[in-house]
């Protein structure tokens, strides 16, 4: 394994983390660790950006009331066996 496995990696921690195993693990075990590490890192990315953003935002968001819930019924039609089913729901356009 080359010495450029680190620079795909954009987290100083993930960077540390993918020397100290490219390092210590035979070659083969290291590069899918690494590959692993890798993907690891981009869902650790967007889950810090989801969150950030949601804790910036909710101080802004409006309170919000509650919802009415969904009408749903279920009666008998002709034929046997095969409900008709109807889901309603009110919505407000602004």
């Amino acid at each position: 394994m080359n010495n450029k496995t680190e620079p795909f990696l954009r987290l100083v921690e993930f960077k540390g983390l993918a020397k100290w195993l490219r390092k210590t693990l035979p070659t083969p075990l290291a590069y899918f660790c690494i590959a692993y590490l890798w993907r690891l890192e981009a869902f650790y990315i967007e889950h810090k950006i989801t969150t950030t953003v949601d804790k910036a935002i909710a101080p802004h968001l409006p309170p919000q009331d509650f919802t009415t819930p969904h009408r749903y019924s279920s009666r008998p039609s002709e034929v046997k066996g095969l409900d008709i089913i109807e889901i309603q729901a009110d919505y407000e356009k602004d």
